[in-house]
C-alpha cells in the first residue's frame, strides 16, 4: 500500500531541491567566474570547447589548434586530433553531447549548466528515490548528501575543465543509488550505460557495478529483480566498442598499467591498481563466499569495497610523498580524487543505512555530519581551498580584461591569434589560434611541437598568418626573440599591457587589427594606426605611394575627406591627393575594422633635391571644417591643430 508523504517528508524533499539548486547555481557561477578570469586548465578546457564547435559548425575547418599528448589506463598513447578531430586517446562519447549543446546555445554557459546539473543530480535522485522506496533513516540520507557537497575537492572537480572525466563520480553514484533503492530496470540501465559515455575507466567501474548489483540481489528479500543480464550485455557491448575505437584510431599500446610496471619496469602508477585491485577483490570475495552467504547483508558492502580499495591506494600512492601538509594533504583538493571521496562516503552511508543495530545509523549520521562540518571549514578557511581559489579568480578578472577586449574587437573567423597557455582558453572559438609553447600539427607536423624546437614553424606563422599576439609577461622574451628572428619586429605595434598581459598587433592592412596606442587620432573619430611610404627615395616625375591604415573608433555620421600632401621645409605644398577613403565613405565604416587607404603623389619635374614632408588631415567636404589632431606620440610632428606629419621622402636628381 502506498502511503502519502508526511508534511515533514515534503519539507525534507524541498530541502533536497534547495540543496541541488544552490549547488548547481553556485557551480555555474564558479565556472563562469573561472572562464572570465582565464582560470581553467590551460589546455584541456579550450580543447574540448574547440572540439564542440568544430564538430558541427561548418564555418570552421576540422583542425584542432592544440594536440594534447598522453596515455590512458589501458596503455594506449600518443597525440590527439593529428589526423582528425575525432582522434583521441580517451573514449569519451559524451563530448559529442557537449558539442550539440554548444552549437544550440552558442555559449560555454550552456555547458556549465548541463555539467553542473548532472554533477549534483545524485542529490535529487537519492532524496527522491529514498522516499519513493519508503525507507527509514532519512537523516543519514541528508547528512550523506551534505558531506558529499562539502568535500574540499568538490569545487575543483566541478570546475577543473570540460573533460567528460568530470562526470565519472556523479554517474557512478547515480548507478549505485539506482541499484540500492531498486529503481526500475530502465533507470538502472540508463545510468549504467551513461557511465560508459564518460571515459574508458567505466570498464572497471562497470564491472564493479555488476558485482554490486549481484551482491544486492542476493542480499535482499525484495521481490523486484535487478537487470543484471542487461548490465552484463551492456558492459560487453561497451567493451567491444572501446576496443574497436582504439583499434580504428590506430594508437599503439603499452598494455595495462600493472603490466608496464612489472614487465617494463616503468615508474609505479597507482592507477594501475584499479584493475589489479578489482581482480584481487574478486578473488578474496570468492574465498569468503561461504561466510558471506550466512551474512547476506554484508554482501553489498563487500562488493563496494572492491571499488573503493584501489581508489584508496591511488590516494596513498600519489600523495604520500608529495604533500607538505600531513594534517590537510593536497589530495583533499584534487579534482581527480573527488571520485574516491564520493565512494568512501557512499560506503559509509550504505553501512549505516543497512545496519541491523539501531546505534549504527546514528553513529554513521554523526560521522557524516562531522565530515560535512570539517569539509565546509576547510573549504572556507584553507588558503588552497575552493573558496580561496574563487576569490583569486575574482581578483584576476581585472588583469584579463584586456584579453577579453581583444576577443570582443576581432573576428574569430578572420583574425589569427598567437597566444601562450594562459591566454589560449579565451580564443577557443577562433578559426586560427595558436599556442606558441605547443604549435598544432597542421602548422608544425612534427613530434617536437614544443618551444623552442618549434621555432622555425613559429617564425613562419608570424611571417604569414598571425595578426594579434596575446601573451603574459613571462612569455615576452620568447615572443620577441621569435619576432626578431622572423624580421617582423618592425611591423609589430604594442597595443596594450598591464601587470600580467601584453597585446601586440602585426600590421597587415588587409586584416582586422586592434589599436589602443594610436599613431594619431583625428577628431576623436578616426585613428591612423600605420603609414607605409613607398619608395622613400624618388626622382622628379616619379610617384610616391602612401598607404594609410585607418580605423573608426566611434560611430561616424559624416563622410570625411582625407587630404595627403607633400610639402617642403617651409610648408609650401608640392603635391596633393584628396577625396573619400578607399572602399567606402567614413559613415559606413564598421567598428574597429582596419581600412587601407592609398594615395599616389606625383613628384613634379621641377622639384629640387632634398627632404620633403608628407602630411595628413581630414575635413568635412561640405563645410571644410577640419578634424583636430590628437593622441600623437611625437608632438613635434604636429604642424597645426589639423595637419600631421606622417613621414618624409627624399628627392634626388
Amino acid at each position: 500500500m502506498t502511503t502519502r508523504p508526511t508534511f515533514s517528508n515534503t519539507v525534507i524533499l524541498a530541502v533536497y531541491v534547495l540543496l541541488f539548486g544552490v549547488m548547481t547555481i553556485g557551480a555555474v557561477w564558479l565556472n563562469q567566474t573561472y572562464l572570465e578570469s582565464l582560470n581553467f586548465h590551460t589546455k584541456d578546457f579550450a580543447y574540448y570547447l574547440q572540439f564542440g564547435l568544430k564538430w558541427l559548425d561548418s564555418r570552421y575547418t576540422p583542425q584542432m589548434s592544440i594536440n594534447p599528448n598522453g596515455i590512458n589506463f589501458l596503455g594506449f598513447y600518443g597525440p590527439e586530433a593529428t589526423t582528425t578531430i575525432h582522434q583521441a586517446i580517451h573514449f569519451e562519447p559524451f563530448k559529442y553531447i557537449d558539442g550539440i549543446f554548444l552549437i544550440l546555445f552558442r555559449a560555454p554557459l550552456a555547458l556549465f549548466v548541463l555539467r553542473s546539473a548532472l554533477f549534483f543530480a545524485p542529490i535529487l535522485y537519492l532524496g527522491w528515490g529514498w522516499y519513493h522506496a519508503h525507507r527509514r533513516n532519512s537523516g543519514i540520507v541528508f547528512t550523506f548528501l551534505l558531506a558529499l557537497c562539502a568535500l574540499p575537492s568538490m569545487p575543483f572537480a566541478v570546475t577543473h575543465d570540460l573533460r567528460p572525466f568530470q562526470l565519472l563520480a556523479p554517474f557512478l553514484l547515480l548507478s549505485l543509488i539506482a541499484i540500492t533503492v531498486r529503481r526500475p530496470s530502465w533507470e538502472i540501465l540508463l545510468w549504467f550505460n551513461a557511465l560508459f559515455l564518460v571515459r574508458e575507466e567505466a570498464l572497471v567501474f562497470g564491472a564493479g557495478l555488476i558485482v554490486y548489483a549481484l551482491a544486492s540481489e542476493i542480499a535482499t528479500s525484495m521481490p523486484s529483480k535487478l537487470p543484471i543480464k542487461g548490465m552484463v550485455l551492456s558492459g560487453i557491448f561497451w567493451g567491444v566498442m572501446t576496443a574497436i575505437y582504439f583499434w580504428f584510431m590506430g594508437y599503439p599500446s603499452k598494455g595495462l598499467g600493472a603490466t608496464r610496471v612489472i614487465v617494463e619496469g616503468e615508474p609505479f602508477n597507482p592507477l594501475s591498481l584499479v584493475p589489479l585491485g578489482l581482480l584481487g577483490g574478486l578473488f578474496l570475495g570468492v574465498l569468503g563466499w561461504g561466510w558471506l552467504r550466512k551474512q547476506k547483508s554484508v554482501l553489498p558492502l563487500a562488493a563496494l569495497i572492491i571499488l573503493v580499495l584501489p581508489m584508496a591506494w591511488q590516494f596513498y600512492g600519489t600523495y604520500n610523498t608529495t604533500t607538505t601538509d600531513i594534517l590537510i594533504p593536497d589530495a583533499l583538493f584534487s579534482p581527480r580524487l573527488y571520485l574516491m571521496g564520493a565512494l568512501f562516503l557512499f560506503l559509509g552511508f550504505l553501512a549505516g543505512a543497512h545496519a541491523q543495530a539501531r546505534w549504527v545509523p546514528r553513529l554513521v549520521t554523526t560521522l557524516l555530519g562531522v565530515i560535512a562540518v570539517v569539509g565546509i571549514t576547510i573549504t572556507t578557511f584553507h588558503p588552497e581551498s575552493g573558496w580561496a581559489a574563487s576569490q583569486e579568480a575574482l581578483r584576476r578578472q581585472d588583469e584579463v580584461e584586456v584579453v577579453w577586449k581583444v576577443q570582443s574587437l576581432t573576428n574569430p573567423l578572420e583574425t589569427s591569434v598567437l597566444t601562450d597557455k594562459w591566454g589560449y582558453q579565451a580564443f577557443y572559438n577562433y578559426e586560427s589560434v595558436m599556442m606558441y609553447e605547443s604549435l598544432p600539427y597542421y602548422v608544425h607536423p612534427h613530434p617536437m611541437q614544443e618551444y623552442p624546437e618549434n621555432l622555425p614553424a613559429l617564425v613562419r606563422a608570424l611571417d604569414d598568418v598571425v595578426d594579434v599576439i596575446v601573451i603574459t609577461k613571462e612569455s615576452r622574451t620568447d615572443i620577441e626573440s621569435a619576432l626578431s628572428t622572423s624580421g617582423m619586429a618592425s611591423r609589430v605595434l604594442l597595443v596594450e599591457q598591464n601587470d600580467r598581459f601584453i597585446v601586440y598587433q602585426i600590421a597587415r592592412p588587409t586584416h582586422p587589427i586592434v589599436s589602443h596606442h594610436p599613431v594619431a587620432d583625428f577628431g576623436g573619430q578616426i585613428r591612423l594606426a600605420m603609414v607605409e611610404i613607398q619608395p622613400a627615395v624618388v626622382h622628379p616625375n616619379e610617384t610616391v605611394k602612401i598607404i594609410l591604415s585607418l580605423q573608426r573608433i566611434v560611430p561616424i555620421t559624416q563622410d570625411y575627406n582625407v587630404l595627403v600632401k607633400l610639402v617642403d621645409a617651409q610648408g609650401q605644398e608640392i603635391a596633393r591627393s584628396e577625396g573619400y577613403p578607399w572602399g567606402a565613405p567614413t559613415s559606413q565604416w564598421q567598428a574597429w575594422e582596419i581600412r587601407p587607404d592609398g594615395h599616389d603623389l606625383q613628384i613634379p619635374s621641377h622639384t629640387s633635391p632634398g627632404d620633403y614632408n608628407i602630411t595628413v588631415e581630414f575635413y568635412d567636404p561640405a563645410t571644410f571644417a577640419p578634424l583636430t589632431v590628437s593622441g600623437v606620440n611625437d608632438p613635434e610632428t604636429v604642424l597645426s591643430d589639423r595637419e600631421w606629419q606622417v613621414g618624409q621622402v627624399t628627392v634626388t636628381p
